[in-house]
């Protein structure tokens, strides 16, 4: 559903080190491979406000904090958050769409549509595959 919503958008990349990686995957491990193909550079963890409190709980959370800086992205309304220490945070100012995924998992659920929410190949694939007919 990636490539869908990205075909024709040639300034994206999907990176699918974790697929190809198997099991279970880690942030951390992403992180490091990140850190080692791209020596000195800044790296940058787009994350939801709502996240994150569990910081502290993520595998090798003090690596990961060490290796990146966290963006947090609060929903409209949500109150900016404090970075658990050692964590290194930055705010942005506000997610335009008050909208998650599990939303869209439960009007798919509920038979409402989605195409005004998800790029319209994404909708079609999700309708078609009859995906979260099951769960919200």
């Amino acid at each position: 559903m990636l490539r869908l919503a990205l075909a024709r958008k040639p300034n994206y990349q999907i990176d699918e080190q974790e697929i190809q990686r198997g099991g279970v995957s880690f942030t951390i491990d992403t992180v490091r491979d990140y850190a080692r193909c791209f020596p000195g550079i800044e790296l940058f963890y787009l994350i939801g406000a709502d996240h994150v409190p569990t910081l502290p709980k993520w595998r090798n959370a003090d690596e990961l904090a060490r290796l990146i800086q966290f963006i947090a992205i609060p929903r409209p309304g949500e109150t900016p958050t404090e970075a658990p220490p050692p964590f290194r945070l930055k705010q942005l100012g506000g997610w335009p769409l008050k909208l998650s995924s599990s939303q869209i998992r439960a009007r798919v659920k509920a038979g409402q549509p989605i195409d005004h929410l998800v790029p319209f190949a994404v909708a079609e694939v999700i309708e078609q595959s009859k995906l979260y007919r099951g769960q919200a």
